[in-house]
């Protein structure tokens, strides 16, 4: 019984210290393993799983919340409708759609790319602009360590978004 108090205790502080628990975990290889899962897997997620696994995270958060009629670009949902773009003709579709009383959301998950930071604003003030027309709200849902980035692209290009922090 003292162990397993013992290895709760462990685990609690490898959570609760983050990335100083690589010093600690080296001594005990289980716990070096445990903390490479919580803490690295994430990172050898493909762009695909980690946009998956957000909008899993971000359709939880709109049924807590009471949308309806939620629309993802996920499997066993139906899927939000696309627009295309001028000029490129382009397919352009966001993460989610919810209808409120008051009109219709768009949700998209931010990815971070700043190769491509000119076609990520356009799709945000495209997705800002329409739900504006619709009544709505746009949401830039922001994975965790890409706020700073965010809210510097919102301010810069007067987008109307409003920023929801997803964890881990």
């Amino acid at each position: 019984m003292a162990s397993q108090n013992l290895f709760v205790i462990i685990i609690v502080t490898l959570l609760t210290i983050g990335k100083s628990a690589i010093f600690l975990s080296k001594h005990n290889s289980f716990l070096w393993q445990f903390y490479n899962y919580l803490f690295i897997t994430e990172k050898l997620m493909s762009t695909e799983e980690k946009q998956s696994h957000f909008i899993e995270k971000a359709i939880t958060l709109l049924e807590k919340k009471g949308y309806d009629q939620i629309k993802a670009n996920h499997p066993g949902y139906e899927q939000p409708g696309k627009f295309i773009q001028q000029g490129t003709n382009e397919e352009i579709m966001p993460d989610l759609t919810a209808k409120t009383l008051l009109g219709k959301d768009y949700f998209k998950v931010v990815e971070g790319d700043k190769e491509h930071e000119q076609a990520v604003v356009s799709k945000w003030k495209l997705f800002s602009n329409i739900a504006q027309i619709k009544n709505g709200q746009f949401f830039l849902l922001v994975p965790y360590g890409k706020k700073k980035y965010t809210k510097e692209l919102v301010d810069r290009y007067n987008i109307q978004a409003n920023l929801l922090s997803l964890s881990r």
